[in-house]
């Protein structure tokens, strides 16, 4: 125990014989914690509140629970479920194949993969000159495989998905949907092309299935003479119609919008302070960690 306090003081006495230099080594971790954190662009996050547009499915399961085993019987359901739709509308957003759409749509390969910062005095973005030269429109960077000087749409939604954050609120159902950009426009405008290109997706994909059930109905219809039958078909067919209609006279079919996207005047990151105080208590602790094994190994050196 003794022997063990005896070495516990040499060590905090070491320490104490160095702590110009811990100062010193903490001091270059704070400068170089201020030069990083300054060098870091300003983001912007624009954000927007949603809730479930769809309204057919109360109808639907009404109809449901009157003609459900004459559907099942004909080969057809009239499941549809809110809760499903939106989960399915949220996966959607996230997914490979509605980011090329976007991206193929509304041409922000650029922005997305090589923004550098933003201008607040010029309302310009500045583009990283290693990365996109932009007095030859041309991609100049530098890449090792698989990647390519051009990007490609998989690596780009990758970058996507970071610059996108879509959480829901299982309580009260609101949906809400973040876009993250060194622009506060581009941030705005993305979330803008996302929503409605989401509705507008899910309203045409509505409108088709709807289409099709009219048509396989009706041909149900002409094979049976069973007059029962045929009045529950024209009923589910009589539904179709009305989800087709409601479909075509709603712009906002999947998802409405209670907040819309602004474009943030105040930015969101990165945290400078933190960053600040994180790498400087980092320089602290690697300082004494560093001279505490440097006088270990002279003590062992010593007694060998």
């Amino acid at each position: 125990m003794i022997e063990e306090e005896i070495k516990i003081s040499e060590l905090i006495e070491s320490l104490w014989k160095n702590k110009l230099q811990i100062l010193l080594v903490t001091l270059l971790f704070a400068v170089s914690s201020v030069i990083l954190s300054l060098s870091l662009p300003n983001q912007y996050v624009s954000k927007s509140i949603l809730v479930s547009a769809i309204d057919e499915s109360s109808s639907l399961s009404r109809l449901n629970n009157q003609l459900g085993s004459l559907a099942n019987l004909s080969g057809f359901s009239l499941d549809s479920d809110d809760a499903s739709n939106l989960s399915i509308g949220i996966e959607t957003i996230k997914s490979y194949k509605f980011f090329e759409y976007l991206i193929v749509k509304y041409d922000f390969l650029v922005p997305l993969m090589a923004s550098k910062s933003w201008d607040q005095q010029s309302l310009s973005l500045e583009l990283d000159s290693k990365i996109y030269d932009s007095s030859l429109n041309k991609w100049v960077r530098k890449v090792s495989p698989p990647k390519k000087t051009i990007p490609s749409y998989q690596e780009a939604h990758k970058k996507f998905l970071e610059a996108v954050t879509i959480s829901e609120d299982k309580k009260n159902g609101f949906i809400t949907i973040s876009v993250k950009h060194v622009s506060p426009y581009i941030a705005k405008d993305w979330l803008d092309w996302i929503i409605k290109e989401i509705n507008e997706t899910t309203r045409i994909k509505a409108i088709k299935k709807a289409e099709d059930s009219i048509d396989y109905l009706n041909n149900e219809i002409s094979t049976t003479q069973l007059s029962d039958i045929r009045y529950g078909l024209n009923k589910i067919i009589e539904s179709q119609i009305e989800i087709a209609m409601i479909a075509s006279a709603t712009p906002e079919y999947l998802f409405q919008v209670i907040d819309p996207p602004i474009v943030s005047e105040f930015k969101s990151g990165p945290p400078r302070a933190l960053i600040c105080i994180l790498l400087t208590m980092m320089g602290f602790f690697i300082a004494i960690f560093y001279f505490l094994v440097i006088n270990i190994f002279k003590k062992k050196t010593y007694q060998i």
